[in-house]
């Protein structure tokens, strides 16, 4: 008999934040490196009627475009802004960008490499921000590879949730938080919103960042520059150390938060 194998995904897990937390299936289908489609399917298989169809969502597609055309993947975007690698393919191509022709299925990876951080102890999560790729694409190059992957259970990561809650309310963001200890920033928010904290929104973060750092629109009206150069600049040159461009969740309001 002939098809393809049904994809091992935590059901359980996917309606809990269908339901509980409000995600949307494109959403989580990003979480789990698969289509949207197959995210409903699993929700209504498990009994769970899906919820009316909303908007679209809100992508800032000038960003998007400009960070695609300087060589940014749809995978990598993907993660970044929240939404499945096709939709910000299909994004592009309504907005006018031409996409580059697929050099086949399989992102390039330095497989050999990767096994061997991944068995000194690095996670998927981090390695699928290091290498650019969804932590369930590095596990399955993995295992293809021939690596025989840790249990979930046995990696889950003892974080010292205080320090992290602490260091959040003082301004941190989740990529930050992730970075500094080693795992996705979604994991960061997840446990924190487990342990009561409220997550800033998209707006709350940037206010957040740029009262520190200063009013990034109107230093590059006087510069006569685009926001987003003005922020590499700055970036490159140690002014500030995180842009826009870092990765977003969604709060339960609607907006993205950081």
């Amino acid at each position: 008999m002939s098809g393809r194998k049904r994809l091992d995904l935590p059901v359980a897990e996917i309606v809990k934040a269908y339901v509980d937390e409000k995600k949307g299936p494109d959403e989580i289908a990003a979480r789990y490196g698969v289509s949207g489609q197959t995210i409903r399917n699993r929700i209504e298989g498990a009994g769970v009627p899906l919820r009316p169809v909303g908007p679209a969502k809100d992508l800032p597609m000038e960003q998007v475009a400009a960070e695609y055309l300087r060589g940014d993947e749809p995978d990598v975007l993907g993660v970044r802004y929240r939404v499945h690698p096709s939709t910000i393919e299909r994004r592009l191509e309504h907005h006018g960008v031409t996409l580059r022709p697929k050099a086949g299925n399989k992102k390039d990876l330095p497989m050999e490499q990767i096994a061997a951080e991944y068995l000194r102890g690095d996670e998927p999560d981090v390695l699928g921000n290091r290498y650019g790729a969804h932590p369930l694409t590095i596990e399955r190059r993995l295992a293809d590879h021939g690596v025989t992957l840790r249990t979930r259970a046995s990696r889950t990561k003892d974080l010292p949730m205080e320090q992290i809650a602490a260091e959040y309310l003082r301004g941190d963001s989740l990529p930050v938080l992730g970075d500094r200890y080693g795992v996705h920033f979604s994991t960061i928010e997840r446990h924190l919103r487990r342990a009561g904290v409220p997550i800033r929104t998209q707006s709350q973060a940037q206010r957040l960042r740029y009262g520190r750092h200063g009013d990034l629109p109107a230093l590059a009206a006087d510069l006569g520059l685009p926001e987003t150069q003005v922020e590499e600049l700055l970036l490159r040159h140690g002014f500030i150390f995180e842009t826009r461009t870092a990765p977003t969740t969604t709060s339960t309001n609607g907006e993205a938060a950081q």
